[in-house]
């Protein structure tokens, strides 16, 4: 091995080590970096968290989807028993048809979709809207204040219940 090739394998030795070491901050932990020019993955393709259902949106045909207050749920052996939430606010027209769609393509098996007048602290009221399996389709109710809570049972287990508060033209 020839003097300079040696001088040249140390000195990027010494520079690997600057770098891993500053690469591990303070508490000494590897800090995780993104290439400069990669964007961030869209939201609907972040990683769900592992203790909690996906989220669900709720959309108005043709409008934004708005995601929905999560409530009691079951999921990879964790679980959250909720009341009645007020849900999430949307503005919709009456009779217009409503699409929930479950983040990250989780398969739904089958649904059911309630409403109360106003905001109501229990179920007590809940009137059924529609229920079905697959895609979650309903039509908004007439004109008012409502909370409509969508419940979910996941084809690969586990269920979750999703809260909007719909005030309908």
């Amino acid at each position: 091995m020839s003097r300079r090739w040696q001088l040249a394998a140390a000195a990027g030795v010494v520079l690997l080590s600057v770098g891993c070491a500053a690469a591990a901050g303070e508490s000494g932990a590897p800090i995780a970096t993104v290439p400069t020019g990669t964007p961030a993955p869209p939201a609907s393709m972040a990683t769900p968290r592992p203790d909690r259902p996906p989220e669900a949106t709720l959309a108005a045909d043709g409008g934004d989807p708005v995601v929905g207050q999560l409530g009691s749920y079951t999921w990879d052996g964790a679980g959250s028993d909720s009341p009645w939430l007020p849900g999430t606010p949307i503005s919709v027209g009456a009779m217009e048809p409503l699409t929930v769609r479950v983040g990250d393509d989780t398969p739904v098996g089958s649904w059911a979709a309630r409403r109360t007048p106003g905001v109501s602290a229990s179920d007590a009221d809940a009137v059924p809207v529609a229920e079905g399996s697959g895609p979650i389709t309903f039509p908004a109710p007439g004109p008012g204040d409502w909370t409509v809570r969508v419940e979910v049972r996941f084809a690969g287990g586990g269920s979750a219940a999703y809260a909007w508060r719909l005030t309908v033209r």
